[in-house]
This record gives C-alpha cells, sequence and structure tokens, in this order.
C-alpha cells in the first residue's frame, strides 16, 4: 500500500511540474463531476488531456455503505463504539 501511495504521489508531483494538467473530479450518482459541473459517466477520454486524474468520493462513499468494505465496516462500527458522542 505505501509503495502504491509512493508511485501516485510521483505520478502527481511529476504531472505539476511539467504541467501536464491535473484534474479532481467528485463521485456522484450516475458518474463523475467535473470542476464545470458536467457529469461524466466514463473517465477514460480524460486521460488523453490529464496526466493525473484524482477522484475525490468521500462523500460519496459515506452515502452509499451498501457499497463498503468489509474492512470500512469495521472502522465505522470501531468509530461509533470509540466515539459515541459524535452519533448522538
Amino acid at each position: 500500500m505505501k509503495v502504491l501511495n509512493k508511485a501516485r504521489l510521483d505520478a502527481l508531483e511529476r504531472a505539476l511540474k511539467s504541467k501536464d494538467g491535473v484534474l479532481v473530479v467528485e463521485q456522484v450518482d450516475g458518474g463523475y463531476e467535473l470542476p464545470s459541473g458536467e457529469i461524466v459517466k466514463d473517465l477514460a477520454p480524460l486521460h488523453k488531456r490529464y496526466a493525473v486524474i484524482i477522484v475525490d468520493d468521500v462523500e460519496y462513499r459515506l452515502a452509499h455503505p451498501e457499497e463498503w468494505t468489509d474492512f470500512e465496516r469495521f472502522c465505522q462500527e470501531e468509530n461509533r463504539r470509540l466515539n459515541p458522542q459524535m452519533y448522538q
């Protein structure tokens, strides 16, 4: 995992230095929302224009617990157990 994250950060750094372009999109129902507000279903065509595409899926993942991995469920249960005041 650490190596994968390092490789991603290195790719991001190269893209920023070379000005190849970095795109940040938000995952929404039906696809991905671009900064312009347009929603696309597939990011593949955008890889030709941008060196790095970052998908912000935090809000989407929190709103769709049915798609959580076992680890995400475990973390949520532990968080509820350790921080019950957050859920009152």
